[in-house]
């Protein structure tokens, strides 16, 4: 498929801190319009005829959330989520995303932390036949930090 260069791209982003708290959101649109379709003959399956005149587009749509900061002096806690669709009018393509994640962090010095990450990502939709896919992922360890970092606060009792 030959891109006509006929893309659009439009997106938004907003942070704002509250206290100890950093609050973000956004939205992110992918639109392109293609060239003629690349086969001749017999049409791929999963593929749709377009009427005459009718040109092949996709279209991807994304909004994303995150929250994030300080609970107390030793620890952090992000919360981040991306909920996105994906569609195309020349292909049987229509898909839809979740992604979750939450992460937690107890600073026990300054460059010593525990910390635990759980991440969640749900797809379904239609790409030739339906299908549903599901992840959860935990996680969990001891972050070092190697390397100085600025205004970084003294924890104290250590």
């Amino acid at each position: 498929m030959r891109d006509r260069d006929m893309s659009y791209l439009l997106g938004a982003q907003v942070e704002r801190r509250v206290d100890r708290v950093w609050i973000a959101g956004g939205f992110q649109r992918f639109l392109s319009y293609y060239g003629p379709m690349p086969f001749q003959g017999t049409q791929p399956s999963g593929s749709i005829v377009l009427p005459d005149g009718v040109t092949a587009k996709s279209v991807f749509s994304a909004w994303t959330g995150r929250v994030g900061g300080k609970l107390n002096r030793r620890t952090d806690l992000e919360m981040s989520m991306s909920l996105s669709k994906s569609t195309a009018n020349f292909v049987v393509h229509d898909l839809q995303s979740t992604i979750g994640r939450a992460r937690i962090n107890y600073w026990l010095s300054n460059k010593l932390s525990l910390f635990a990450d759980f991440e969640s990502f749900h797809e379904s939709g239609t790409q030739v036949e339906v299908m549903h896919f599901s992840r959860q992922l935990f996680f969990g360890g001891l972050l070092i930090r190697l390397s100085p970092t600025r205004n970084t606060p003294q924890i104290a009792g250590k």
